[in-house]
């Protein structure tokens, strides 16, 4: 929406307070809440890290942001932010698809035990089935080949925009030739 720079600790510190203090901060068992999510990676980011719903450090950062901050990003891929975001929300969705399967079940088991349709062993029976299927309705959280293949190829295209912005800002300014070689002569493909 809006981007704000060069803030001094104490502004950061105000600026997201009164965020926090303008946001729906009112939420139900059933309805979403409005979290507010602070990134930094230095001292200065400490105090607005600390007083953020969530707040998230840098890797390279200093090791104060690293401690006070709730999740800690071990490199500056911010990608990575994002997959943990998603992951977490299909964590969640699992979650209450397992509980519910789990209470239906037992309410089925009830209502049939009462009537006497339901004996020990098929409770048990229904039990360990449950259980199975909870177990296998958690493993779709496992990651699978194409996932970690497709956040490999997003890292490349996006290492490739980065040098080549970074060949053409250097080449503008006149710093060094394209077809040059650097780092120590090592040649990176194209």
């Amino acid at each position: 929406e809006c981007v704000r720079s060069q803030f001094l600790p104490e502004d950061k510190l105000h600026y997201v307070s009164s965020l926090l203090a303008s946001s729906k901060r009112t939420g139900h068992i059933f309805s979403e809440k409005e979290l507010l999510l602070f990134i930094g990676d230095g001292v200065n980011d400490a105090p607005a890290l600390a007083i953020a719903d969530i707040g998230v450090a840098m890797g390279a950062g200093a090791a104060l942001s690293m401690e006070i901050s709730d999740v800690t990003l071990m490199d500056l891929h911010l990608s990575k932010l994002l997959f943990a975001i998603e992951t977490g929300a299909k964590v969640i969705k699992t979650v209450k698809e397992n509980i519910f399967l789990s209470t239906i079940s037992k309410f089925l088991v009830i209502a049939l035990t009462f009537p006497g349709k339901m004996t020990f062993l098929t409770a048990i029976a229904a039990d360990v089935g449950v259980m199975l299927l909870v177990s296998l309705n958690g493993m779709k959280l496992l990651p699978d080949d194409n996932e970690s293949e497709q956040y490999c190829w997003r890292r490349m295209r996006c290492r490739r925009r980065r040098r080549r912005r970074y060949d053409a800002e250097s080449q503008s300014q006149g710093h060094y030739d394209v077809n040059t070689p650097r780092n120590g002569g090592r040649v990176f493909p194209r």
